[in-house]
């Protein structure tokens, strides 16, 4: 529809893609934060277990389950939110298996740009259908994203069905088949990862 409105006004879209600027100085910030929890330079994932609308929470044990799964492949674990939900993650935390790192714990509020600055350089982000969904969308990080009977899933979803997988309340309901999506999400990126080694290791010896 908006594309429609720069139609009329001989504006020449530029595609469907969505993007957020990071300042060079919100970059710092994230850069200094990273190093403080000793994960600067390395890969983590972000969960994401809030929503401004209480409703469209997955529950939290389901993320405990997903977050103790990330464990047993040795992933570091952020966890992402905002002051108000300090409490939420708190009660992830303590039913996680393994350390985790709570940012709202760590570093109290980040403003928009910090937390895209944390998101830039994540392996994956689960979460909630919320707003954190729509900057790992603009950044192309991979993202599994569970909808809830209150979301519109055909007009919210990340338009790159590879990159992001949305998943809808009835399948969500059982924890092990989102695992399932973020399992394959993770293979995909070790496979990339693996892919891109060899061909640095050739360019080298070369």
């Amino acid at each position: 529809r908006f594309f429609k409105l720069l139609e009329c006004l001989n504006i020449q879209p530029q595609g469907t893609h969505l993007e957020f600027p990071i300042t060079r100085s919100e970059l710092m910030r994230v850069n200094r934060m990273l190093e403080q929890i000793g994960l600067n330079g390395k890969r983590y994932v972000c969960l994401h277990p809030g929503a401004r609308d209480p409703r469209r929470r997955w529950p939290v044990d389901h993320f405990a389950f997903i977050a103790n799964q990330l464990a047993t492949r040795d992933c570091s674990i952020i966890l992402t939110g905002s002051m108000a939900e300090k409490d939420l993650l708190g009660d992830l935390q303590r039913k996680v298996q393994k350390p985790v790192i709570n940012l709202v714990e760590a570093f109290g509020h980040l403003n928009a740009g910090e937390l895209a600055g944390i998101l830039k350089y994540a392996q994956l982000l689960i979460s909630n259908d919320t707003g954190v969904s729509h900057l790992a969308s603009a950044l192309q990080v991979s993202s599994v994203i569970i909808f809830s009977p209150f979301s519109d899933i055909g007009r919210w979803r990340p338009l790159d069905g590879q990159l992001h997988i949305a998943i809808p309340y009835a399948e969500a309901a059982d924890p092990h088949h989102v695992w399932e999506k973020v399992r394959l999400l993770l293979d995909a990126d070790d496979r990339e990862n693996a892919a891109s080694a060899i061909q640095n290791n050739q360019a080298a010896c070369c």
